[in-house]
């Protein structure tokens, strides 16, 4: 039978849309049902990913909860030196746990000096 998955934050019930991305549902081959590519879309705390099977025979599972973590880093790194008054780029991008990029979707990033 097939299976999907389904990602939420079951402590924050109705606060936060969880989205996750990828292959969602398969089909169980020898009663494993393998999902190659799951992304989810937004750091946050306590996410479950729950299974469910087409087959309402089948009881549905549900993971520990887990925490996906983000942070910002520098694409561009400003200049060693600057005159006063002077103007510079800055790029700034969300990087991932193992510093792999990632684009950041929706959301506004402040620089302060």
């Amino acid at each position: 039978p097939h299976v999907s998955l389904a990602l939420g934050r079951p402590a924050l019930a109705g606060l936060l849309q969880a989205t996750a991305c990828g292959l969602l549902t398969v089909r169980s081959i020898r009663g494993v049902a393998e999902f190659p590519v799951v992304v989810v879309e937004s750091p946050a705390t306590e996410y479950v990913l729950t299974a469910t099977s087409e087959n309402t025979a089948i009881a549905s599972a549900t993971s520990s909860p887990f925490d996906v973590t983000a942070r910002l880093g520098f694409v561009t790194q400003p200049p060693r030196t600057l005159q006063l008054g002077c103007r510079f780029p800055a790029a700034v991008q969300v990087h991932d746990r193992n510093l792999k990029r990632h684009p950041a979707r929706g959301s506004a990033t402040a620089l302060a000096l």
